[in-house]
């Protein structure tokens, strides 16, 4: 079946939500919920694509920069539609487009158990870095102080509503999305 490839548009969330929710290997969490894809989509334009074969996702990536280096995430691929050069095409336009934008170095987040994305990342010429540091992260609505309502719009697992303390206003007041 014949693909094209095409910018990632938020209205393509339904279709892409549930293509990376299906597939084995990528970390979704409340960072890929509706709000924060279209988010991310608006600050990154032209680095995020899917390929499609008639209106059925087969491959994403997405892509973004802080100004000074790329990240490329989500780089999936429908199992029938493998070795036929449509990652490395998604992953070459999304470079293109980085450097077009000023951008010389892109770093890509593959899971340890993930042996086939480190070997398909490495046949791509990525290197493996191996730093002496941890990755650490926070999530940022468990240490601020929750004396103002949250942003409208915002969106949460229960899970974090119940750590934060932003089920205190409410479910109704923020939009919560199922773990």
């Amino acid at each position: 079946m014949k693909h094209h490839i095409r910018e990632m548009k938020i209205e393509d969330y339904e279709k892409i939500d549930a293509f990376w929710k299906s597939y084995k290997g990528l970390n979704i969490d409340d960072s890929d919920s509706y709000e924060n894809v279209k988010m991310y989509l608006k600050r990154n334009k032209k680095l995020c694509y899917i390929a499609v074969a008639g209106d059925t996702i087969i491959r994403t990536i997405k892509c973004g920069q802080d100004g000074r280096r790329g990240y490329m995430h989500h780089l999936a691929v429908d199992g029938k539609f493998r070795k036929r050069g449509i990652g490395k095409e998604l992953i070459n336009r999304s470079l293109k487009s980085l450097k077009e934008q000023g951008i010389s170095k892109c770093n890509t987040f593959v899971l340890d158990a993930n042996q086939a994305a480190i070997d398909f990342w490495q046949h791509q010429g990525w290197k493996r870095l191996d730093y002496n540091y941890r990755t650490l992260q926070i999530d940022i609505w468990s240490v601020m102080e929750l004396s103002s309502k949250p942003p409208s719009g915002l969106v949460l697992s229960p899970s974090t509503m119940l750590r934060t303390g932003l089920s205190k206003w409410g479910l109704g007041r923020v939009n919560t999305i199922n773990e």
